[in-house]
């Protein structure tokens, strides 16, 4: 955002970090989701009026001298971090998802004084609640509400992949060919329980909604209104 007047941009070098869990619990052992340094090369700034170009320059950010490492080396780093940030992206969204809709298809027995419909209601979103509930338990630890939680509880995929960037990051360097075979391995394990939530999605929650639907409540769609 800007204000009137003469105002200053400060670029820290990193690229945007990833997304976060929104509502609830959070916590992580190890890393996070800060955003990849840029390595070095040509780059340029644009200062835009709406849609008018009004200035465009060029730099270069160039390599720590005192860093062994070479520039192929810094931007397979930065490659594969921010790889990992994307795929963390991805697993935060569908924890998200998962959340938005497990608490808007709870929403219905907040007002519903018929115990008998009630029942009804349970009946019907219980399966769909629980299919969602398994995925989250293997993208995330929903038990842990601090990080010190995370020695009593398995931590999930979100930690292990969060952790990784760490790894990644700790050192100005090439990876090394193990923190390939471990991202490969983490975002192979993501990619199965984000399918896995799409199919619970649209298989069983028109169910879900077709019910609601019957009973004149309101339709679900895992969208923030």
């Amino acid at each position: 955002p800007v204000d009137t007047g003469m105002n200053v941009f400060v670029w820290d070098l990193r690229y945007p970090d990833a997304k976060n869990i929104e509502e609830g619990n959070k916590a992580k052992l190890d890393g996070g989701i800060i955003g990849p340094i840029a390595p070095p090369g040509n780059y340029s700034v644009k200062i835009f009026q709406n849609d008018s170009l009004l200035a465009t320059r060029s730099f270069q950010i160039t390599k720590d001298p005192r860093i062994d490492a070479s520039d192929a080396d810094l931007q397979a780093q930065f490659d594969l971090m921010l790889k990992i940030n994307h795929k963390l992206s991805e697993v935060h969204e569908g924890i998200n998802k998962i959340r938005l809709l497990t608490k808007q298809v709870n929403r219905p027995l907040e007002s519903v004084k018929d115990s008998t419909l009630a029942r009804e209601i349970k009946k019907v979103i219980r399966p769909f609640l629980d299919s969602l509930k398994k995925v989250e338990e293997e993208l995330t630890q929903p038990k842990a509400v601090t990080n010190y939680d995370l020695f009593n509880f398995p931590n999930g995929l979100d930690d292990k992949i969060a952790s990784l960037n760490s790894i990644v990051s700790a050192a100005d360097s090439k990876p090394t060919l193990s923190m390939y075979e471990v991202f490969n391995v983490l975002a192979a394990k993501a990619d199965v329980q984000l399918s896995r939530l799409n199919t619970v999605i649209a298989t069983q929650l028109p169910i879900v909604n077709k019910f609601i639907e019957d009973k004149k409540l309101y339709l679900l769609s895992g969208e923030k209104k």
